[in-house]
């Protein structure tokens, strides 16, 4: 199967699957990747794919579901921005899928397949994977039901966008939107704590006053806003 024939099949999974709430927008294939974008009004959905070569053309080698939720993006960007932190477009999504069907994501980047098997195991990978995660997390509760699980020290793993220690200042963010006080005082006094750290290491040093800057200025923004 090459990739255009691929891609096409991919959209029309997306578009059947995900419903009509969101204007679905397919990337020309660049350097051996498709970015599929899906707008709405409150969220953007993506959905990278990688190709690599295999006997019969070209096959699946990575697909990667990404959400940029606006609120949260249009409040932390300014933050970050003037105090110096990186925000680049790489980074700029508010998370990331990490797959829990690992067995099933290999089967299809990783091994050989005809063409109507490869499109019965990338139709089962979207419907039970990615349409979930897309549907599930494209909201502040959404993405609060699952950030929330998590303890201070794991945030900077689950997937959340944006380099250290702007992945942890979205997981304050959405805490304290979400009225959960606990995660939030949790989650402001683990960065507090990393950053006077990072004073007395000489690799670090030189970036904590741009770190506090940003921290204080976020939680001054979300207090006031309570």
């Amino acid at each position: 199967m090459d990739r255009q024939e691929y891609s096409n099949f991919i959209v029309q999974e997306i578009e059947s699957n995900l419903g009509d709430s969101y204007q679905v927008e397919a990337d020309k294939i660049i350097s051996g990747e498709f970015i599929l974008k899906m707008i709405s009004k409150n969220s953007a959905l993506r959905l990278v794919i990688k190709f690599r070569l295999s006997k019969d053309g070209m096959a699946p080698s990575g697909i990667a579901p990404l959400i940029y939720i606006n609120r949260l993006e249009s409040f932390i960007k300014p933050i970050v921005l003037i105090h110096g932190l990186d925000y680049s477009l790489e980074n700029e999504h508010s998370i990331v899928y990490s797959t829990s069907n690992k067995a099933l994501y290999g089967e299809i980047t990783r091994k050989e397949h005809g063409d109507i098997e490869l499109k019965n195991l990338s139709a089962e990978y979207l419907t039970s994977n990615i349409i979930p995660f897309f549907k599930s997390r494209s909201t502040i509760e959404g993405l609060g039901d699952y950030v929330l699980q998590h303890d201070f020290d794991n945030i900077i793993n689950i997937g959340l966008g944006g380099e250290y220690p702007v992945n942890v200042l979205k997981a304050i963010t959405i805490a304290k939107w979400c009225g959960n006080e606990t995660k939030y005082q949790e989650y402001t006094k683990g960065l507090q704590v990393w950053i006077d750290e990072d004073r007395n290491d000489p690799n670090y040093a030189k970036m904590c006053d741009a770190y506090q800057g940003a921290l204080d200025e976020l939680k001054s923004k979300l207090e006031s806003q309570t």
